[in-house]
């Protein structure tokens, strides 16, 4: 494990462009109130740890898929293009 994945991850509570919330993070389930969670534009609260565990979850399934390199090429693309979009449930909320 690399020194970066062990740094804890944490929301700048001063970054302007987030809606922090109080209530239990919806992947998880965590409600301890010295966690600060984030509201994702789907509604849904989310701490920095359980949104990083819940995007690999994904890209792994992505990966053993046939399509993955395909997948992983055209979102790359996209994402240079447009900026990185981000959703939840499942593929799409």
């Amino acid at each position: 494990m690399t020194e970066q994945q062990r740094e804890e991850k944490r929301y700048d509570p001063d970054d302007k462009t987030l809606k922090f919330v109080t209530r239990q993070d919806d992947i998880t389930g965590d409600d301890d109130p010295e966690t600060r969670r984030a509201e994702m534009s789907c509604g849904h609260a989310v701490t920095p740890e359980s949104l990083t565990g819940w995007c690999r979850s994904l890209l792994d399934r992505v990966s053993t898929s046939s399509y993955a390199l395909h997948f992983k090429k055209a979102h790359y693309k996209n994402a240079m293009q447009n900026g990185p979009m981000l959703k939840c449930g499942g593929w799409l909320c």
